[in-house]
Order: structure tokens, then C-alpha cells, then sequence
């Protein structure tokens, strides 16, 4: 049992919260319908997730004081009220009881349009699932889950876990609101050995997203060590082809083959005349290829095409460091707009690019696959107070 003073990696956490929710039945059943019923950039978070823990270092079962499992979607495409009843209807008859009634389902794309009618706060607009957590009340809590294809837990906890499992309650350093006495006042009543702790939270390190030199120490956020590396980008010669082909199919046919049915095309990709034109990128980390990022330059804007990590390298912030990279190649060459679009079926890829501000503007047919569906996205940029030097 983990007691309040005891410090254990980000990494010892996740693993530790993982073993939690696995061993609550219930939940683990939430997440495996959930995972089939092929909702837009789902999450399922709030006391579902954080409770367990709580009753497992306090000693009580592990549901209880579970009154719901709050089941988070993300579709803009329509925000009206009778979409977002449609998919609650369906996700509802996909539950026996007495989940069918515990299965709270809500589109945060929509959120904004009755949260301060409901509570009298102002709730800003969200672009994806997992920023809905950045805006909870406590810091603690924000912590949400969902069930891998592959049956991996995937975790999002903008704010680290460390504070949940030390069993202390912090509000949100983003947001300041009303709502955080009261959560804090039915925390005590149900667990007492909560400690309350009004003070701002620290905000967890995040990622420069302007760095000075191409080489330069990279703080991770979403690195589960937090570990601080040395990481390098530069511009592909022919001499890489070999390592970006090998880099792009070991990160895209292990991910996505099973998900979209075929081999997707930047795994088999000829990456030589990108090379030529100067639209790859690489990132090294102590001198070896581990990720790349392919750029095509275009009249007012930089068109993100592919952002590719080595499996083994993967869950380390990398990705986030390609994106932060592509920010800065675009201001340094005086755009202020980054494009990209992705397939519906890459969740994995989607989460990414939410997390990083990219916004959904439109859906469109895939052209060569019937059936499936691109999704368009853009992020607006702002120009840095210092540039990226690029070698």
C-alpha cells in the first residue's frame, strides 16, 4: 500500500493505477464495451477512475462510493442536442443493468453550451476529450483511461498522478472555481483520510516550445520518468532513406494494419523524393534516428503529412516533440497555420494531435477507401519569442 511521503516515479504510478483498474471488474467491463462502440476520441474518467484508487490505499472495496462511470466522446460535426441523445441511446443498449444505468455518456464538443447555464461557471470551448480534464476542479481527479485495441490501458493525467496516490486533495492550477469546496467536502465525508490541500498545485514541467538550438534538453511531459534527454533535429540526406523507411513501417504497420484493414501508406512509402525536396525531418536522440517528421511546405501553411517514432521509443514524448518542432519550422518560415489530416480509425494518432491544439474542421470520404473517413485538423500558431535554429 502506497502512504502519503512516499515518492515513486510517474512510470511506478501509471503501473501501479493500471493494476487498480484491472482488478474492477465493473470498470474493465465500461472500457471493453466502450472500446467496440466506435465513438469519436472516447475516455472514461472522473470517479470511476480515481475512487478505486482511493478505496484501494484506504482499504475499502474497490467500487466504492461508485455512483457512475462517466463516459466521455468528442464529435464536433454536430453539436446539437439531439446527435449527442442518439449516441447515448445506443451506448445504453449496450449495457446489461445495472451498468445501462451507471453509464453516463456526454460529447464534450458540446459541453460549452450548457455547463454555465447548469453550474454558473464559463466552460471555453474544448478541442478534444482529454482537455475536458485539465478543466476539473481538483487537479487530483483529472485522470482518465480508455481500452487499446490491444488491450493496453491507455492513461491521461495532465496533471500526474502522484497527488492521488499521496492521498491529497489539490485544486486545478487553471482554473479556479467555486466547485472545488464542494468536491472537497464530499471527499472527507466519504474518505476522511484524504488531506485537503487548497493550495495551488505546481504545474507539471512542460515541454519548450521554443528551444534555442537544434540540439538541445528536452523536459517530457508525457514521459512516464520525466527524464530529461538530449535530442537533436536536422534536415534527411539520401544516406537516411533507409532508417526513414524503417522508422515509418515499424511505427505504422504494428499500430494500424489490424485498425484499418490494410498497410498504411506512409509505412511503404518511397521517401526519396521527399528527401530531395527537403520535407523530412529526423530527430536523434544521441546521434540515432528515433523519430521523423515529414513537412510539405504550401502557400500559407505547413502540411504535417507523417509523424513516425520507433516502437521502442514510443510513449516518451517524442511525438509532442516532432509536432513542437513542426510548430517552430512553420513560424521560421513565416507561417502561422499547421495542417493535417488522419483517418478516423487512428484514435492513437488523434489524441496526439488534440493534445497539441490541433482542432477537427471537417470530415471527408477516404478516396481510395471505401468506407473509411478522413479527418481534417488545424492549429493556429502564434509566433515565439525566440526562433529554432535548424541545422
Amino acid at each position: 500500500m502506497s502512504m502519503p511521503g512516499v515518492e515513486a516515479s510517474e512510470r511506478e504510478l501509471r503501473e501501479r493505477l493500471t493494476a487498480i483498474l484491472r482488478s474492477t471488474p465493473p470498470l474493465m467491463q465500461v472500457l471493453s464495451v466502450a472500446r467496440h462502440l466506435d465513438l469519436a476520441d472516447w475516455l472514461v474518467f472522473s470517479g470511476a477512475v480515481y475512487q478505486p484508487v482511493l478505496n484501494h490505499l484506504t482499504g475499502r472495496p474497490l467500487d466504492y462510493g461508485i455512483k457512475d462511470y462517466d463516459l466521455g466522446y468528442f464529435d464536433a460535426s454536430d453539436l446539437s442536442y439531439e446527435a449527442e441523445d442518439a449516441v447515448i441511446r445506443r451506448v445504453k443498449t449496450a449495457f446489461d443493468e445495472p451498468l445501462r444505468s451507471m453509464v453516463e455518456v456526454r460529447n464534450q464538443a458540446r459541453v460549452h453550451l450548457w455547463f454555465e447555464a447548469k453550474f454558473g461557471e464559463a466552460y471555453g470551448l474544448l478541442s478534444c476529450t482529454a482537455q475536458a480534464l485539465e478543466r476539473f476542479a481538483s487537479a487530483t481527479f483529472a485522470v482518465g483511461v480508455l481500452l487499446e485495441p490491444d488491450g493496453r490501458l491507455h492513461i491521461e493525467a495532465p496533471f500526474g498522478l502522484a497527488e492521488l496516490f499521496a492521498l491529497r486533495l489539490c485544486p486545478n492550477p487553471r482554473r479556479k472555481t467555486v466547485g472545488f469546496a464542494r468536491t472537497a467536502a464530499d471527499v472527507r465525508r466519504r474518505w476522511p483520510e484524504v488531506e485537503i490541500d487548497d493550495r495551488p498545485l505546481a504545474e507539471p514541467p512542460q515541454s519548450p516550445r521554443t528551444p534555442t538550438s537544434p540540439e538541445h534538453q528536452k523536459i517530457d511531459p508525457e514521459s512516464p520518468s520525466m527524464s530529461t534527454v538530449s535530442i537533436k533535429f536536422r534536415q534527411a540526406n539520401p544516406v537516411d532513406k533507409e532508417a526513414i523507411q524503417r522508422i515509418s513501417a515499424n511505427a505504422y504497420i504494428p499500430a494500424y494494419m489490424a485498425v484499418l484493414g490494410m498497410i498504411p501508406k506512409p509505412a511503404t512509402e518511397d521517401y526519396g523524393p521527399r528527401i530531395d525536396r527537403g520535407e523530412v525531418w529526423i530527430l536523434e536522440i544521441k546521434g540515432e534516428p528515433t523519430g521523423i517528421a515529414v513537412l510539405e511546405e504550401k502557400a500559407d501553411h505547413l502540411l504535417v503529412y507523417s509523424i513516425a517514432v520507433k516502437p521502442d521509443a514510443q510513449q516518451k514524448g517524442y511525438g509532442t516533440a516532432l509536432l513542437d518542432f513542426a510548430d517552430q519550422r512553420a513560424i521560421g518560415l513565416g507561417l502561422r497555420e499547421l495542417r493535417l489530416y488522419t483517418n478516423e480509425r487512428m484514435e492513437r494518432n488523434l489524441r496526439l494531435y488534440c493534445r497539441h491544439g490541433f482542432v477537427e474542421v471537417g470530415k471527408r470520404p477516404h478516396p481510395s477507401r471505401r468506407g473509411q473517413v478522413l479527418i481534417d485538423m488545424v492549429r493556429q500558431l502564434k509566433p515565439p519569442t525566440s526562433k529554432v535554429e535548424q541545422d
